[in-house]
């Protein structure tokens, strides 16, 4: 209900909204998946009177929640509010950021300690970004870059994190702190915990005194200017055999180079070739071809001169999501894209009911068709 009212209140609150738009974090994708609401000292209308049994009984709940201090008083008023999800999908946290520069203090949490991790879809990727914040990270997710998730501050890396990151089998990870000396010790700190877990470790550099989103707001280009940051991550161990390897930091449309390709000792993985499958003989006397074939957990389909995988159709548990990994390669090439070959062709994994995201990856599957080669 709270968190549900303070969404409601965002939509109607100007001066919430620009504070968005200034930190370019206002899409409205995000400010729907995340909830993300404002506190405008108006939750007190919407429960029924302190006078009344119900009323007793909903304000005393809130008082334990510490949504309502003991004055009667909103806990997050003046804030815009951020909820956060614990294990079962429920608001576990919520975190609260003051719009008046001047009010102490700035951010605020539930009482008690924090519960849950944000954005757990971020964990779905073998490769995961850590910021320093939620603003930091929602402004890395507004960019392109999903696969990105909060600690609570530069010591705030939970047992909650800990166990979405074993759960999911998260391989490598980029430490996003800000560019100061309590970012660094932080990172230093959790990349010890990372690397003792089996995780490998790179530290995202960036300018002195600055944090993720002031990259974003000084940058005409927010996803290209984060994504340079992050293709020159530093490595901090956790590699086997004590070398580093490529991780692949991915947004909507574009793959960024990993970090360190300068050094021999790197390799890059090659994107997986299609399957080529012979196709069926067709029947003339039947009107058309199904240009579609299912093979494994893949489904291949062949228009004209290109050929497009999808994976992850066995994953779609909701009408609401569609999300899966689209290969789209130039007709022709019959060993597969290859890398060192310079083959035209695309990867990505997106949501198919984002307009957006559709939008963007034609944009570079089109270049593909064009006989544009990517670097690598």
């Amino acid at each position: 209900m709270v968190v549900g009212h303070y969404a409601e209140a965002l939509a109607g609150h100007s001066d919430a909204l620009a504070f968005l738009a200034r930190r370019r974090i206002d899409d409205p994708e995000a400010i729907e998946a995340f909830r993300i609401g404002f506190g405008d000292r108006t939750l007190g209308y919407r429960i029924p009177h302190s006078r009344t049994a119900d009323g007793a009984r909903v304000r005393g709940r809130l008082r334990d929640l510490g949504v309502i201090k003991t004055s009667g008083h909103e806990h997050f008023r003046g804030c815009l509010t951020f909820p956060i999800l614990d294990a079962a999908g429920q608001v576990g946290e919520v975190y609260g950021r003051r719009l008046d520069p001047h009010a102490t203090p700035q951010h605020l949490y539930l009482p008690g300690p924090h519960r849950g991790v944000w954005n757990p879809a971020g964990f779905e990727a073998e490769e995961l970004i850590i910021c320093e914040s939620i603003i930091d990270a929602l402004t890395l997710w507004c960019a392109g870059f999903r696969h990105v998730t909060a600690a609570y501050g530069v010591y705030g890396w939970t047992p909650d994190h800990q166990q979405a990151l074993v759960e999911h089998g998260i391989k490598r990870t980029l430490i996003a702190f800000d560019g100061d000396d309590a970012g660094d010790r932080g990172a230093k700190a959790l990349a010890a915990e990372l690397t003792d877990a089996g995780v490998e470790v790179f530290r995202v550099e960036l300018p002195r005194g600055s944090d993720v989103n002031d990259v974003a707001v000084e940058a005409k280009n927010a996803q290209e200017a984060l994504g340079r940051y992050l293709r020159k991550a530093a490595w901090m161990g956790g590699a086997q055999n004590g070398r580093p390897s490529s991780p692949r930091v991915e947004v909507e449309s574009v793959r960024v180079v990993p970090p360190g390709l300068d050094s021999p000792a790197h390799t890059v993985e090659p994107v997986e070739p299609a399957p080529v499958v012979a196709p069926d003989e067709p029947d003339e006397s039947e009107g058309s071809v199904d240009p579609s074939q299912v093979v494994g957990r893949e489904l291949l389909v062949e228009f004209a001169e290109r050929r497009w995988r999808v994976r992850g159709l066995d994953k779609v548990t909701s009408f609401d999501v569609l999300r899966v990994n689209l290969l789209v390669t130039v007709s022709g090439q019959a060993d597969g894209p290859s890398p060192s070959s310079g083959s035209g062709f695309h990867v990505d994994t997106l949501d198919l009911y984002s307009a957006r995201a559709r939008a963007a990856f034609v944009v570079a599957a089109r270049r593909v068709s064009c006989g544009w080669r990517r670097r690598w």
